[in-house]
C-alpha cells in the first residue's frame, strides 16, 4: 500500500513548476537565510550574542518578532549557557526529538528565571527550533508548521496517525517530509529551475530539502485560497 498519495503529489508538482518563476521571486529570502547562518555560525565564537544574531538576521521574516527577541535576550543575559544549549541541540550523535525537547525545556528553565514566574511560557516552539534546525543542517531538516502538516497529511492521504502538536507529530511531519524531498530530488527539470533561480547569495540546496519546503508552503497557500 502506498504511504501517499502519489497521483496528487504529480500533479501538484507540475502545478508548482507552472508557476516556479512568480513564486521562487518572493522565496529567495530561504535559501539566502540558509547562505547568512551557515556563513556566520561559529560555536566557538567569543561573544556568542552577537554571533548568534548576526546568523539569525535574515531569519527575521522566518522567526517570529517576539521568538527572535527572546532568543537573543536570552543569549545576551546567558551566553555560556546558551552556547551549551546550542552546541546540544546541534550534537548529530543524539536522537533529534530528544535535542528538540531537551532544549525547550532549557529555555524554560532560563524564562522562568528571568520572569520569576513559573507558569509563563517561552516562545521558542517547535516550529521556531525546527528552522534552528533547518538552518544548521539545510540538507537533513524542514521548516515545520503544525497547521501547515495536518492540512498536507489530508491533501497527500499520508497514512499516519495525528498527534496534536507535540514532537511525535513533528517527528511524523519530518516522515512526510523525508518522502516527499526524495521524490522532488529525481525530477531533473525542477532542479534546473531551481539552479537558474539561485544566485551567488543563497545556499546552493544540492538535496533540495529547501525547496521541499518551499513547495509545501506553496501548497498550503493554495489549499487556504481554496478554502
Amino acid at each position: 500500500m502506498e504511504r501517499i498519495n502519489y497521483d496528487r503529489l504529480n500533479e501538484l508538482i507540475t502545478q508548482y513548476k507552472a508557476h516556479f518563476g512568480d513564486n521562487i521571486a518572493s522565496g529567495l529570502c530561504k535559501w539566502e537565510a540558509v547562505k547568512s547562518f551557515q556563513d556566520n555560525w561559529d560555536i566557538k565564537a567569543s561573544d556568542f550574542a552577537e554571533m548568534l544574531s548576526r546568523s539569525l538576521d535574515k531569519c527575521r521574516g522566518l522567526i517570529p518578532t517576539g521568538s527572535y527577541k527572546e532568543i537573543i535576550e536570552y543569549a545576551e543575559l546567558y551566553p555560556e549557557e546558551m552556547r551549551c544549549f546550542f552546541r546540544s541541540l546541534y550534537n548529530e550523535r543524539l536522537a533529534v526529538n530528544m535535542r528538540i525537547e531537551t532544549f525547550r525545556r532549557e529555555i524554560k528553565c532560563v524564562n522562568r528565571f528571568i520572569t520569576k514566574q513559573r507558569n509563563t511560557k517561552h516562545l521558542q516552539t517547535h516550529n521556531v527550533v525546527s528552522i534552528y534546525l533547518w538552518l544548521r543542517y539545510p540538507d537533513k531538516y524542514y521548516i515545520y508548521n503544525a497547521m501547515t502538516a495536518r492540512r498536507l497529511f489530508s491533501t497527500l492521504d499520508f497514512k499516519v496517525k495525528l498527534y496534536g502538536i507535540s514532537i511525535t507529530m513533528m517527528m511524523s511531519t519530518y516522515e512526510l517530509y523525508d518522502i516527499i524531498a526524495r521524490h522532488i530530488a529525481k525530477d531533473d527539470q525542477l532542479r534546473n529551475m531551481l539552479s537558474g533561480a539561485l544566485n551567488d547569495d543563497c545556499y546552493a540546496d544540492v538535496a533540495m530539502k529547501t525547496l521541499t519546503i518551499d513547495f509545501i508552503q506553496w501548497v498550503n497557500r493554495q489549499t487556504l485560497r481554496r478554502d
